[in-house]
């Protein structure tokens, strides 16, 4: 076999497994922290499939995601959280296990160490994604384990539930799951859509 084609061979299985999603057929309660034309969009109409090099990153993401599972269940602390399904499975989200048997855990893979969070304060989409998992399901705590897959470092950072911000995203997947059903797209919430931005009430971060 010639090097080339085995280099060809591996980057296009790769690619072809890497577990990217350009549809899916519900809302993900990972991106409940978009615009909501912006999710209203994806869901009908999907994503634009990313180039190789994207491909490939998710792949050695979800690999390294399970390596760090691996570890904690050698450790002691880690058990399968169940999906959350809602409004008879048009929402859903998955979060990445239990610690310790009460807390949520989320894994977040990163290039570098300098993408850890400034002053332990998560970004916008992983605080909605996991205030959302937190609402809808038992544990009230979630820690977020950042993984930099160039060095392979850790950082941690924890977040509590905030009931407020909580029964806001509730409002918000309501509507959203109107506007699938009726096929009527909402509004802006972004002002990035091309339109005058509709306001919404505000979600306070922690």
């Amino acid at each position: 076999m010639q090097t080339k084609n085995l280099q060809q061979a591996i980057v296009n299985y790769t690619a072809q497994t890497s577990g990217w999603d350009q549809r899916r057929s519900y809302i993900g309660l990972s991106g409940i922290g978009d615009c909501e034309r912006v999710i209203y969009n994806r869901f009908y109409f999907g994503q634009l499939r990313p180039h190789v090099g994207e491909l490939l990153t998710t792949k050695l993401s979800y690999e390294l995601e399970a390596v760090l599972i691996a570890r904690l269940q050698a450790i002691g602390v880690y058990s399968p959280a169940e999906g959350i399904v809602l409004f008879d499975g048009q929402m859903q989200g998955h979060p990445d296990g239990i610690v310790g048997g009460t807390d949520y855990l989320e894994i977040k893979t990163v290039p570098m160490e300098e993408h850890f969070p400034e002053n332990r304060i998560v970004g916008r989409r992983i605080f909605y994604q996991c205030q959302a998992y937190m609402h809808f399901g038992q544990p009230k705590y979630t820690h977020v384990v950042y993984l930099a897959r160039s060095t392979g470092g850790i950082f941690v950072v924890g977040l509590r539930y905030q009931e407020r911000v909580g029964r806001e995203i509730e409002w918000k997947i309501k509507r959203l799951v109107d506007a699938v059903r009726e096929r009527v797209a909402p509004g802006c919430t972004c002002g990035r859509c091309g339109e005058v931005k509709d306001e919404m009430p505000k979600i306070t971060r922690q």
